[in-house]
């Protein structure tokens, strides 16, 4: 993870993390914008004292830039993300993603927590029978509400961080972000900003989907019509709404106010149950189109639906660090990965933040042997 001599490279990660052009790191770091294109490309030498003004200006630590890429940083990130979101952004959020990707991996295997529990997923295969599949997995009763979905997604083994741009984005352009891998066995889902509750577990479903079914990618998914964004949505729906309960729950004639009963009980916007029923053929076209224009009508898609779901809160990132390094881990965690202090703390929701009560992630019985 940490090499012995400077990586070039990580220039370049710098400047996408911090959202700068090349010219702009330069005239921060003192250098000419073509030395700066040289040392990224490895064509000069990393010089120390450069490693030094940067560690300092730009509050990392000097093992930064002596990370080298790992395998399982290697090829697309996949978004769930709006038209409008732009390229400096997917960068940003690309570099942030793969620095916190590398921290769970570091402090997952550390902390002596197991490896990922995801089934692989074939592209023959229905995402209901999915969705059915990871709930039994996780020790979900077929039929009942999922009350937490990141903790049944940590407790499969995979880490999850809210918030990954701790600067967030206003226009919520992003939203998800995972690394589908056949090579990793520690997988991260992360969430670029705050979402409402709603959305966050429908978010965290969608793309644990990615993570299980889309491993062999070559390129990042664009299009929100996508046959493997729509698998994807499928997955969620069925997942956090199960077609039995949806069955008994919808008909044709249950009004849009009804579909706030069932948002209370299993998490899930209004917006997302209408698509759900009518996925499953318990509305028909012209009834799922009349419950749209009424849920606009209602200011609902612009202003928000009503009957807030809770946010949820990650546990396991916390967990492992206080497993690998104790309290007081972010600057001990950053040294060992090359991943700021800043970053690790932000991305850090302390358990007592969650309501009391809350069982830890990880405990003997998770632990490998």
């Amino acid at each position: 993870m940490v090499g012995d001599a400077p990586n070039g490279e990580r220039l370049l990660t710098l400047q996408h993390l911090r959202g700068l052009t090349q010219g702009e790191l330069a005239t921060r770091l003192g250098v000419s914008g073509g030395f700066l294109s040289h040392v990224a490309k490895g064509t000069k030498a990393f010089p120390a004292s450069l490693v030094q003004s940067a560690s300092s200006e730009f509050r990392v630590p000097q093992s930064f830039f002596y990370v080298r890429l790992a395998p399982e940083d290697v090829g697309p990130v996949t978004f769930k993300k709006t038209s409008t979101a732009k390229v400096r952004d997917e960068k940003r959020v690309v570099a942030l993603y793969t620095e916190a990707s590398r921290l769970f991996r570091h402090v997952s295997d550390r902390s002596g927590y197991h490896v990922s529990k995801l089934p692989s997923v074939e592209s023959h295969e229905d995402p209901e029978d999915v969705a059915a599949t990871v709930r039994s997995i996780a020790g979900s009763p077929p039929d009942a509400p999922i009350t937490n979905t990141t903790r049944l997604i940590e407790r499969l083994g995979v880490g999850v961080v809210h918030t990954l741009d701790p600067d967030g984005h206003a226009d919520n352009a992003h939203a998800g972000a995972s690394r589908p891998s056949r090579i990793s066995t520690r997988p991260l889902i992360a969430l670029a900003c705050q979402l409402p509750g709603a959305e966050q577990r429908f978010t965290l479903a969608h793309e644990l989907f990615h993570v299980m079914a889309d491993r062999d990618l070559d390129r990042g998914l664009t299009l929100i019509r996508d046959p493997r964004e729509l698998r994807a949505n499928r997955f969620a729906g069925a997942l956090l709404l199960p077609p039995g309960i949806a069955k008994k729950q919808v008909s044709e004639t249950l009004t849009l106010h009804g579909y706030l009963k069932i948002k209370a009980e299993f998490g899930l916007s209004v917006g997302a149950i209408i698509h759900r029923a009518h996925d499953l053929g318990l509305i028909s076209d012209h009834r799922a189109k009349m419950l749209y224009i009424q849920w606009s009508s209602a200011g609902w898609r612009r202003n928000g639906e009503p009957v807030p779901v809770p946010q949820e809160r990650p546990l396991l990132l916390d967990q492992a660090l206080q497993r690998a390094y104790g309290r007081s881990y972010a600057a001990k965690a950053s040294h060992d990965t090359g991943v700021s202090a800043d970053l690790i703390s932000s991305w850090i929701e302390k358990s007592s933040e969650v309501q009391a009560g809350v069982a830890e992630v990880i405990n003997l019985s998770d632990r490998r042997n």
